[in-house]
């Protein structure tokens, strides 16, 4: 069997270990997150921060936690359908 048939199953060992992966890292995010904001709105508050900052951190924080309804939308051929 070839490498690129078992990366293709849906229920082979890689995609379980992915699986596993994302939902350990998202464990660990969550709470990272949350300080980082409330870090965030305490800068922000005593105007130690630009608005560039702000904007980026919450950006990434929604791509961190998006990116299972982002990767295949991503993924999928420019059809059309997408718009």
């Amino acid at each position: 069997m070839s490498i690129g048939r078992l990366a293709k199953q849906r229920d082979g060992w890689l995609t379980l270990g992915a699986d596993s992966l994302f939902t350990n890292l998202i464990a660990l995010a969550t709470p990272v997150a949350v300080l980082a904001v409330m870090v965030l709105a305490v800068v922000a508050m005593t105007g130690r921060i630009s608005w560039g900052w702000r904007i980026g951190a919450l950006v990434g924080i929604g791509v961190i936690f998006g990116a299972p309804q982002i990767v295949p939308w991503a993924s999928t051929p420019c059809t059309g359908d997408r718009l």
